[in-house]
């Protein structure tokens, strides 16, 4: 094997892992959101049942700041103005829902 067939044999070899991580990032993606979202939903049947709703507000903010960390990523890597729309109402809902959970703990 000569050098140039060698480096080509690492770049694909690489490739492939690459791929494979991007894959892997993707199905964890997808899990922690699948999670998120049966964690939420478990918490909003709970409390509605003992009637303690308005304590949902933190669960709310968490999910708000999670989509809030992936949305300004994403708009720091790709420079879109979607990606940054989104961010912004990302920030809002935070800021929107973080604001009644103020009003909840302190009246």
């Amino acid at each position: 094997m000569n050098r140039e067939e060698i480096l080509e044999k690492a770049r694909h070899e690489n490739n492939n892992q690459d791929l494979e991580t991007a894959s892997l990032r993707m199905h964890s993606y997808l899990m922690q959101r699948w999670t998120v979202a049966a964690v939420g939903i478990t918490l909003l049947i709970l409390q509605a049942v003992t009637g303690n709703i308005k304590q949902f507000h933190a669960v709310l903010l968490m999910v708000w700041a999670l989509d809030l960390g992936e949305s300004l990523y994403k708009a720091v890597k790709r420079h879109q103005k979607k990606d940054w729309a989104e961010a912004a109402v990302m920030l809002g809902l935070l800021l929107l829902e973080g604001y009644e959970y103020i009003r909840y703990l302190f009246g």
